[in-house]
């Protein structure tokens, strides 16, 4: 939200102007929202480009080791509360589970578009325009499996 935006609504309070008001909240949510919508894409993004690893540990600690997108590798006791159910105990994943041609389809097409537009990720995008294109286009274009 700019300083611009917030005066807009103060001056439209003073001058008992509701509908001003109303307008220009609607369109700083719709900023808002836009770019909260956006960051996400990019996080999840650089999560299917990057996954966490996890590697159990045989210790008594049981350390946990989980690579971030950025690259850094992190241990923590217990697990980062990504692998806990509702009630904090800790769950067993196994890779059965993970069904991995869908994400592979997926992720080789992501790393195409990223070659496309000549970024390496989507947080390397100078603007949140370019970003958003960037998604658009891949929404557009991926033609994966359909469930019935």
């Amino acid at each position: 939200m700019s300083n611009e935006n917030i005066k807009n609504m103060v001056d439209a309070l003073m001058d008992n102007d509701g509908v001003g008001f109303k307008k220009e909240f609607d369109v700083t949510m719709n900023t808002i929202v836009a770019e909260k919508l956006a960051d996400r894409k990019t996080e999840v993004a650089n999560q299917m480009i990057n996954p966490v690893v996890v590697s159990e540990s045989t210790d008594d600690d049981e350390l946990d080791e989980y690579i971030q997108s950025d690259g850094t590798r992190r241990k923590c006791k217990g697990g980062d509360g990504r692998r806990t159910d509702k009630f904090g105990n800790k769950i067993k994943v196994t890779e059965d589970e993970v069904e991995e041609g869908k994400d592979e389809e997926y992720e080789k097409f992501f790393r195409a578009a990223l070659k496309k537009f000549k970024v390496d990720s989507p947080a390397d995008f100078k603007s949140e325009d370019e970003k958003k294109k960037f998604f658009d286009y891949v929404d557009k274009n991926y033609k994966g499996e359909k469930s019935d």
